[in-house]
């Protein structure tokens, strides 16, 4: 809805492991260790190192393989001009979060106690 800042520095992912995942009714959370994380309330896309296939993941979420990425590091971090956020990790898989409503939020970035609504 509101894209990416301009601005964001998204260097403080960089060398961060995904520590946890929550799933809710509405959310998924990805939690980057303390003071980061990654609520969505929209699409996620999950692209896997193996065969390079990709699956979305939405809430609610049923099943998922989003655990494999646990313990992973971030090697990449991208802002595209859609508003779309590009993680890339160190044995190739990827996350991609989608700012694909027009009308409500898609995914908030949480750095130190600063939100930023996308």
């Amino acid at each position: 809805m509101y894209g990416l800042p301009k601005d964001l520095d998204l260097s403080v992912f960089i060398n961060k492991e995904i520590e946890e995942i929550t799933f809710t009714v509405n959310t998924i959370v990805f939690c980057f260790g303390i003071g980061l994380s990654i609520t969505t309330e929209s699409i996620v896309e999950f692209f896997y190192l193996k065969d390079g296939s990709c699956c979305c993941v939405e809430p609610p979420v049923e099943s998922s393989n989003l655990m494999m990425l646990l313990g992973k590091k971030i090697v990449n971090a991208i802002a595209n001009p859609n508003g779309k956020l590009e993680l890339a990790f160190d044995d190739g898989m990827k996350l991609g979060f989608l700012d694909d409503s027009s009308q409500y939020e898609s995914y908030r970035i949480n750095i130190d106690g600063k939100e930023i609504v996308v």
